[in-house]
């Protein structure tokens, strides 16, 4: 079965960029407002050296944070660790998160961790991907992470987790037990 709709159609643009979308005939099709959905993009962290990076006020209202890893590295090959905080401060308590690393002979070695986002390193190669924090339940502050890395042409790593904060979330930081020693991380949020 096909419908067919037929309207006049009004919009209308607001000076911070939503849009309003109304039908303007018979009848009326409203789409309510449409959200400017323009991703923005941080300060790129050179990540030569030393052990965290933080990248801080993050704005209110924003749904998707996506870290990007440009072939970063650490100096023993640990693991790395992503913190979620609001205007409180980082949590490190009541995460759910688990991350595996894979090998192209099958192997598999699996990390989990309640006190950040864990993403498995067993080496020293340097990473490249993503990992995609989403706000699930925005009542509650709920977060939901997934990530996937390549590590070299025989290896990769994938995962995820959840963790609700007590506030909004403001800030994050991405840190390792020992030195990075070479890449870089930025992120983008909407």
């Amino acid at each position: 079965m096909t419908s067919t709709v037929k309207a006049d159609v009004v919009t209308a643009q607001t000076t911070n960029g939503d849009v309003t979308v109304q039908g303007n005939g018979t009848g009326e099709v409203n789409l309510g407002t449409l959200k400017n959905s323009i991703w923005t993009t941080g300060t790129e962290a050179d990540m030569s050296s030393g052990s965290s990076t933080t990248f801080s006020s993050i704005p209110s209202g924003v749904k998707q944070i996506i870290i990007m890893f440009n072939e970063t590295s650490n100096t023993t090959g640990n693991r790395i660790l992503v913190t979620i905080g609001d205007s409180g401060g980082l949590e490190t308590s009541g995460y759910v998160s688990t991350s595996m690393e894979s090998l192209s002979a099958g192997a598999v070695t699996a990390f989990a961790s309640t006190s950040d986002f864990i993403m498995a390193l067993q080496s020293t190669p340097a990473i490249s991907g993503t990992m995609v924090l989403t706000l699930e339940d925005p009542a509650n502050f709920t977060w939901v992470a997934s990530h996937s890395m390549k590590f070299t042409t025989t290896r990769t790593m994938h995962g995820g987790g959840s963790k609700s904060l007590s506030a909004e979330l403001t800030q994050l930081r991405i840190a390792s037990p020992t030195d990075f020693d070479g890449g870089s991380i930025n992120i983008m949020y909407m």
